[in-house]
């Protein structure tokens, strides 16, 4: 305490308050800690021991604890060999935890040899998906994903099957979309993707996870599913998958192709209110009926339309866009509802049109 305090230039009060906290720092050399030794080689049982010991600290996550248990009995696997498959993909960037999950789904009670094995299946079921996702699915991104739990049961069914083809890539198109929009992996997720799986793993076969999806993630859209201000969601995700479908392109550059991105710092698209907001606010227009899915369009991010406050039927006439790029974008083309005092019969029928292209691309008008 002396060098502190010629030292530190502390007072006599900072003296004795520091040396009462070094006495409590040294107390803890007197606590008396319990050791209760077990011997068992097992992981899943060392690792149920730490989970019930640990029931009052820092709550772990499962796949922490499978993670642990992964780097233990599979060296380098939860490592350099997952590293190289994060990497591969820049636009793609699955999560260390995200693929233990794969991995710890398929592996159950199996040996290190059949954990290795099924990682290689894995490995090029999670290949095939990403050129399922960026070429029948037509998303480039990770983040266009609305649920990624939505992966972990495809993953699975692709890796135990024989040969994802067209047929298979189709059912998977139809399905993803259907799950992400009916919200399916929210709440109970590993409840449902448990018993997908389990169904998966006993026939083998993406009808089968068809089958095995809840049936209330299958039905078909409404105009009320649009009713959403959100600008990214598995509503845009599939707004933006049918304008690549279509062939959809920008307003003002009609060479160029509507198939990139909305979201994200490299977004290649933007949401354009098709009535401006301005327009509407003036109109006395509150923002909740101003943002939302019936009055979003897309076009490229550096398009610049210059709409100010005019009408749709004002400035649409001026652009001069195709008809065919208006119904891809599921615009209604009676012009009479571009105006803003048929605003809300506008977003009626707009949600309407979007409703009845989202069945027929999901097959199920």
């Amino acid at each position: 305490m002396d060098e502190i305090r010629a030292r530190e230039a502390v007072t006599a009060v900072e003296a004795e308050r520091i040396q009462e906290d070094f006495m409590r720092l040294q107390g803890i050399l007197d606590y008396s800690v319990g050791i209760t030794e077990f011997e068992s080689d097992d992981y899943r049982e060392a690792t149920e021991l730490f989970i019930r010991f640990n029931a009052t600290g820092k709550r772990l996550r499962k796949t922490d604890l499978a993670m642990a248990e992964l780097a233990l009995s599979v060296p380098g696997l939860a490592g350099e060999e997952m590293m190289l498959v994060r990497r591969r993909w820049p636009q793609f960037p699955f999560t260390a935890p995200f693929l233990v999950k794969e991995v710890s789904t398929a592996w159950g009670q199996a040996n290190p040899t059949a954990v290795r094995a099924s990682w290689k299946k894995l490995a090029r079921a999670i290949e095939q998906v990403v050129a399922f996702l960026t070429g029948t699915v037509r998303w480039r991104r990770l983040s266009t994903l609305p649920s990624i739990n939505a992966l972990v049961p495809l993953i699975y069914a692709v890796a135990v099957i024989r040969k994802f083809d067209a047929g298979d890539r189709e059912t998977a198109r139809r399905w993803l979309h259907l799950v992400t929009l009916h919200s399916t992996f929210s709440g109970s997720a590993n409840t449902t993707m448990d018993r997908m799986i389990r169904k998966v793993a006993e026939k083998p076969s993406i009808k089968t996870l068809w089958s095995a999806t809840p049936k209330g993630s299958l039905k078909s859209m409404r105009s009320s599913n649009f009713e959403t201000s959100r600008l990214s969601g598995p509503e845009m995700a599939l707004f933006t998958a049918m304008l690549s479908s279509a062939d959809a392109k920008d307003w003002i550059a009609l060479d160029r192709r509507l198939d990139g991105s909305v979201q994200g710092k490299h977004a290649e698209l933007q949401v354009h209110h098709f009535f401006p907001r301005a327009l509407l606010r003036k109109h006395g227009i509150e923002d909740d009926r101003i943002n939302t899915m019936g009055n979003y369009t897309v076009i490229c991010a550096d398009s610049n339309l210059n709409v100010a406050t005019e009408e749709p039927a004002t400035y649409m006439e001026r652009i001069k866009v195709p008809e065919e790029q208006l119904i891809a974008q599921c615009l209604p083309l009676d012009r009479g509802l571009w105006r803003v005092l048929n605003y809300e019969k506008f977003i009626t029928a707009r949600e309407k049109l979007l409703a009845e292209r989202s069945n027929k691309y999901l097959g199920l008008a």
